[in-house]
């Protein structure tokens, strides 16, 4: 299965009632706070995590589109062109 038959609507279904639980908690504890300061590092840890997953997220697509290169290369007996010797000067 390469990257472009993966059935990408099904990554951004609904998160279990668990998940929503969750959120739904911790939204509520934020709203209670009555400790900006509290609140203002809650949100720069939040951001440096935000941050962080995404940086995860687009390395894995990286290696995901590297790995499906390399089984398109050995599916279809991909050869390199030899380098010519009038290259060197361009």
């Amino acid at each position: 299965m390469y990257l472009d038959e993966l059935e990408i609507p099904q990554f951004f279904q609904t998160p279990p009632l668990e998940v929503e639980l969750e959120v739904e908690v911790g939204a509520r504890e934020v709203k209670s706070c009555q400790d900006i300061e509290e609140v203002k590092e809650y949100a720069i840890e939040l951001l440096k995590q935000a941050r962080h997953q995404e940086f995860i997220v687009n390395k894995c697509l990286e290696k995901i589109a590297e790995l499906q290169a390399v089984l398109i290369c050995k599916e279809n007996k991909v050869i390199q062109r030899k380098k010519m010797w009038w290259s060197n000067f361009f």
